[in-house]
């Protein structure tokens, strides 16, 4: 027969519950578990805010796109002989020549 001490019993089974729940490598993950659950959440709503801006940003081309289009693609060069055209043609109105 067994030794009665070697037994299990409903006390010595929450004895050896409680043993392995209060375990400080348990307490230690718990805690780093904890940390990093924490740190996934705060990386999950930064993406979410950028998710948002990206977005905002995409609204913003949108509305600007047909704009964009319709400017005529003029060079530097070609606007400021037109505008000095503009001035020298002025020029000979109010002077005459």
């Amino acid at each position: 027969m067994e030794n009665p001490e070697n037994l299990e019993t409903p006390e010595k089974g929450e004895e050896s519950k409680e043993e392995v729940r209060s375990h400080p490598s348990l307490e230690e993950i718990g805690g780093k578990i904890d940390e990093l659950e924490k740190r996934v959440g705060e990386v999950e709503k930064k993406l979410e805010e950028l998710n948002s801006k990206v977005e905002d940003l995409e609204k913003i081309i949108e509305e600007k796109r047909p704009i964009l289009i319709e400017v005529p693609k003029l060079g530097v060069t070609k606007v400021k002989e037109e505008e000095k055209e503009k001035v020298f043609e002025r020029a000979r109105e109010l002077f005459g020549k």
